[in-house]
């Protein structure tokens, strides 16, 4: 076999699956660069080969091109599947969301590219919206990718005022994903203090730990933040709990030169 004819038979092997697809978070469409790339490196080749490797090369353009289709069509359904309603949610468009759930309030709950349209307004911090979905249906609740709730995607971009509106619309405060990760933990491990304290006041459960058994005592500690971490106390977090490394809230506090976190949770 020649140099060439190895060549295409080793890019020949990055066909045998389906390409990766990955996700823009902004327009929540799946799409790959892969194909791109392999399209470069074809053109590369086919001006390289000798002419023996004709047939070599009629027979990995066939299969470049079947999977450039098979390519195509998942982006034309990602897209297809994606209900107008998620679409001017993501656009903000208001008075476009009244009329169409005056239209059909049918989709108000569905999971597209793995979120609700509720979550998509939690995510962009739209109250106004926020509250149009929820007179209209909307369920705080529903589970979308990694099983997170509207709720957690408003702690993941530490959306004060969204938090309190889902919180009064009955959104579950210790709802957690598939990694243990509540809406309280969210905040201690970003460091969002006030937006951990509206958690722990309005009665989060402060002894969740996540899959690596950190709870948001530690992650508050960890961050240096002595007005969040005197917060989880007096709710009564429990210091002694401690990750799955062994160490609790005091070892991190020591380790990083927490002195006067040292002091408050040694008492």
């Amino acid at each position: 076999m020649s140099k060439e004819d190895e060549e295409i038979e080793r890019i020949k092997h990055l066909f045998e699956d389906e390409p990766d697809l990955v996700v823009d978070r902004q327009s929540q469409t799946s799409f790959s660069i892969l194909p791109i790339v392999i399209a470069v490196f074809v053109v590369y080749l086919l001006f390289n080969l000798f002419s023996e490797s004709k047939s070599t090369v009629q027979s990995f353009t066939d299969s470049v091109s079947s999977k450039v289709e098979k390519f195509e069509e998942k982006v034309l359904k990602s897209r297809s599947n994606e209900t107008s309603l998620h679409q001017l949610v993501t656009n903000g468009k208001v008075e476009e969301i009244k009329r169409q759930l005056f239209l059909d309030k049918g989709n108000i709950n569905d999971v597209v590219n793995g979120m609700t349209p509720i979550m998509l307004a939690a995510s962009y911090g739209n109250v106004e919206i926020i509250d149009l979905l929820f007179t209209q249906g909307a369920d705080p609740n529903k589970r979308g990718s990694m099983e997170r709730t509207a709720l957690q995607y408003a702690a993941e971009k530490n959306h004060i005022e969204v938090a309190k509106r889902l919180l009064a619309y009955g959104a579950d405060i210790d709802a957690y994903d598939n990694g243990r990760l509540t809406p309280l933990i969210m905040a201690a491990s970003r460091g969002y203090t006030e937006l951990g304290l509206l958690f722990v006041e309005k009665g989060a459960d402060v002894n969740i730990q996540h899959v690596d058994g950190w709870t948001a005592l530690i992650d508050a500690t960890a961050h240096g933040d002595v007005k969040f971490v005197k917060a989880l106390l007096k709710a009564g977090a429990d210091k002694e709990l401690s990750a799955k490394n062994g160490k609790k809230a005091l070892d991190y506090a020591k380790e990083y030169g927490f002195e006067n976190m040292v002091k408050i949770l040694s008492k």
